[in-house]
């Protein structure tokens, strides 16, 4: 998002944000890594080729492409927090037992968005791995985006 604006900016797109709220992250994944950054900076490149990328199976859409699962996502997601979810699931188990359909609807429409993952290209996923997580180029300004 931010190299898009920064590009859009440049090009005095009449469409460009005034302002820009980042959140989930820092900017220079450096800075307070969390546990898929210090993941990143300690596999080499070929790693999250070998062990992270999947091909599409038969019979579904893009059968044979290269991606980065949804469900290996997922599980990393959950993975981060595991007692986290547990424990809201219990809960919603209790507020079924107690009648309380109220509250575990919530809980239900939470997790209805957290779980709807897709799968990712694999050559995006492998380029934000290198660029983003490995060489730093936006916080270096290094990143380059079309020749630009």
């Amino acid at each position: 998002v931010v190299a898009a604006v920064s590009l859009m900016h440049q090009a005095n797109d009449p469409m460009v944000p005034a302002t820009m709220t980042i959140m989930g992250g820092p900017v220079d994944p450096r800075q307070s890594p969390t546990v898929p950054n210090k993941l990143a900076t300690q596999r080499p490149l070929y790693w999250f080729k070998r062990n992270m990328l999947s091909r599409v199976p038969y019979p579904h859409l893009g059968f044979m492409r290269s991606v980065y699962p949804g469900f290996l996502q997922l599980t990393g997601f959950m993975a981060m927090n595991l007692d986290r979810h547990f424990g809201a699931h219990m809960k919603m188990f209790q507020h079924l037992v107690q009648g309380d359909g109220d509250s575990a609807e919530k809980h239900r429409i939470f997790y209805d968005e957290y779980n709807a993952v897709m799968d990712l290209d694999a050559e995006f996923y492998i380029e934000t791995i290198s660029r983003v997580f490995q060489d730093f180029e936006l916080p270096l300004g290094k990143m380059v985006v079309k020749g630009e």
